[in-house]
């Protein structure tokens, strides 16, 4: 049940990562958040973990963070 639980708030702080890098989570949402403050620094994390355990993951992660980046920028770059 623990692994589960586990599994459960990595998936959640990837989602949380994605989404605030979309710009699709407001400021006002965050802020008053209970958990973001908790899970929004695994995301970072648990991407250089993967990135670290599978190498072929590093480039696509970071090419999939700079497609999302473009998103939240007012010009698309």
């Amino acid at each position: 049940m623990v692994f589960y639980a586990l599994i459960y708030l990595i998936a959640w702080s990837l989602l949380l990562f994605y989404l605030d890098k979309l710009s699709l989570i407001q400021p006002d949402a965050m802020e008053s958040s209970v958990t973001y403050p908790i899970l929004a620094p695994w995301g970072p994390t648990l991407i250089e973990w993967i990135a670290t355990a599978i190498p072929v993951f590093k480039d696509i992660l970071g090419q999939i963070g700079a497609f999302l980046e473009g998103f939240s920028t007012p010009d698309g770059r």
